[in-house]
């Protein structure tokens, strides 16, 4: 998702393109995809968050490649992976409102990037 907002300068539902202008090397269809199921996707990534707490990295990063990491998402084939969409929303409306060193500071302490987050983000979308 840093990558997408930095990089590909993706606009997402709740948070503006990084920079104004043209987004790159995105799938539109995708994109549209994930902005019309913004609010059912985001709940099934509140609901996974929560059942993360008392997993280990390994079982994280096997339940976020089963869930998200896929070609097929929702019974849709896809070309970019929600966490692409996701991730650029969120780290993005991180950046965004608090600037790029306090984002690195939540790359390296992940527990303060939910803080972060949960500050800025609209009730309904926080964890």
């Amino acid at each position: 998702g840093l990558a997408m907002h930095f990089c590909n300068n993706l606009e997402t539902k709740y948070k503006r393109a990084k920079y104004p202008g043209q987004a790159y090397c995105i799938e539109e269809k995708d994109m549209a995809f994930y902005e019309e199921n913004f609010d059912r996707i985001f709940s099934m990534i509140q609901k996974d968050y929560r059942l993360c707490k008392d997993k280990s990295l390994e079982e994280v990063a096997k339940l976020v490649s089963d869930h998200y990491e896929r070609f097929d998402f929702m019974g849709r084939k896809v070309s970019q992976y929600p966490t692409y969409y996701f991730g650029a929303y969120m780290w993005g409306l991180v950046e965004q409102s608090f600037g790029k060193e306090k984002l690195f500071e939540a790359i390296d302490k992940p527990h303060l990037f939910v803080e972060l987050y949960n500050s800025v983000a609209s009730q309904e979308y926080r964890f």
